[in-house]
């Protein structure tokens, strides 16, 4: 196993945590982990029993300064691979609900 992949299972995603993506400074709330397969395949095998989908809920930009005319579309479904490692190389902040309170995730 390589230690980028020991480092993004290291990062652990539950209904309720805050991300903040880092250009734009919107925060998402992530609201429901499912699987999304192809019409007629819903299947537990194959390719498709590994892929993951987060539902984000978007809500506003914390940062005034920034501009968020011409940031890029932030889309409501993000597959979990991905969003893992948008948070390990620092494009996206994670916020864990932790035991009823909120840590800061750094994997620096």
């Amino acid at each position: 196993m390589s230690i980028i992949q020991e480092e993004l299972e290291e990062i652990k995603l539950h209904v309720g945590d805050i991300i903040i993506q880092h250009s734009s400074g919107l925060i998402g709330i992530l609201i429901e982990k499912f699987r999304n397969f192809p019409i007629g395949g819903e299947s537990t095998e194959g390719i498709w029993a590994d892929i993951w989908f987060w539902r984000v809920q978007w809500l506003k930009n914390v940062d005034r300064r920034v501009d968020i005319s011409q940031a890029p579309f932030l889309n409501e479904t993000l597959e979990e691979e991905g969003l893992k490692m948008s948070i390990f190389i620092g494009n996206i902040y994670h916020h864990s609900q932790s035991q009823g309170k909120f840590t800061e995730q750094d994997h620096e």
